[in-house]
């Protein structure tokens, strides 16, 4: 869990609540990701969508990350599951990595674990 809260869009913030309302039936490996995911959302600044500052990272947003242990870089955009596509680089929200992105800023560290 990060030190800070969240920054995330009030449309943002209901519809994600939606998506974990609706997750039933994840993988074991999934419930404690998705607690994380909670947990953020629960103690998040929600600010209207006009007022969250550039270069939040929000729904639909593309980012560039860097992997600090090979200095490698991949260009994501964060999407809703359904709009999931590795090929196309459209990450899932609900993806681990996905999750540690939402609501951080241009140039926060970020870390994640990855399943297994």
């Amino acid at each position: 869990m990060r030190d800070s809260p969240i920054i995330i869009s009030d449309g943002d913030i209901l519809r994600l609540r939606g998506l974990l309302g609706a997750v039933h039936g994840a993988a074991a490996l999934d419930h404690a990701h998705l607690g994380e995911l909670r947990t953020e959302l629960e103690r998040a600044i929600v600010l209207p969508l006009h007022e969250v500052p550039e270069g939040v990272v929000t729904m639909g947003a593309t980012v560039q990350v860097r992997d600090l242990l090979n200095d490698r870089m991949e260009s994501y955009q964060l999407v809703y599951p359904r709009e999931a596509d590795a090929v196309a680089h459209r990450l899932s929200v609900l993806a681990p990595l996905g999750t540690a992105l939402l609501g951080n800023s241009a140039g926060d560290v970020v870390e994640w674990q990855m399943p297994g």
